[in-house]
């Protein structure tokens, strides 16, 4: 009888055991799903060439261990977020219109996508002209965001060098609309423009020096 016991006794731990490994198996697995899922959220790419042109339309990261360039217009869509190092120096290409003259050039968020360049008080992103001698043609970075629209909406148009200006897209009905964020940014030969821009957009300590005026200082921008 002792001996059937103990048989019987080794059979139930057995069990108990092999359950448990079963069940920790079964969890694992139930665990690896999500993990997957959440290590794609937020993806980004540094690109290969150190020359941006045209469009982007995937998650970019521009780190600070060499300059950057932007030739011409670069539009961020496809609800892409372009993402910038402190330290980062990001210079514009203006190349040569059809009449031989020297165009404008910068960066444009277009609705629904993001810039995030937040600099360090003495490590900013710096944006500055590829040749500092270039005095024609509107540079500089355009936020357009699904905001409301405020004051005069017509500048856009004015900006003869962006290609097809009046068929970009602004404002809305999302006063909550986020650009992304722009802090501890110097912007040399170039201006800041926003359009539509949302509350959840943050431009805070932003130092603009437009070619031939004086440099201005933004400590802090008040959206709707």
């Amino acid at each position: 009888m002792q001996h059937r016991s103990v048989k019987y006794k080794s059979w139930l731990w057995s069990l108990f055991y092999g359950g448990c490994t079963l069940a920790a198996i079964m969890l694992a697995g139930c665990e690896k799903e999500p993990v997957a899922a959440a290590a794609n959220v937020g993806v980004q790419t540094i690109p290969l060439h150190d020359t941006l042109r045209k469009i982007i339309t995937e998650n970019i990261l521009l780190t600070n261990n060499h300059p950057w360039y932007i030739e011409g217009w670069v539009y961020v869509s496809n609800e892409a977020t372009l993402h910038i190092e402190p330290g980062t120096v990001i210079k514009i290409i203006t190349p040569l219109s059809a009449y031989g003259k020297e165009s404008g050039g910068g960066l444009v968020i277009t609705r629904g996508a993001k810039i995030v360049a937040e600099g360090l008080q003495h490590l900013p992103v710096l944006f500055r002209l590829n040749d500092t001698t270039c005095n024609t043609g509107w540079k500089g970075i355009i936020l357009l965001g699904k905001a409301p629209q405020t004051g005069a909406g017509k500048v856009l148009e004015n900006i003869s060098s962006l290609t097809g200006s009046t068929g970009l897209a602004y404002g809305g009905h999302e006063p909550e609309d986020s650009s992304g964020i722009m802090r501890h940014v110097r912007m040399e030969g170039m201006e800041l423009l926003l359009r539509g821009t949302g509350s959840r957009t943050v431009i805070t300590d932003i130092t603009i020096q437009p070619t031939g005026n004086k440099p201005y200082h933004l400590k802090k921008v008040s959206l709707p």
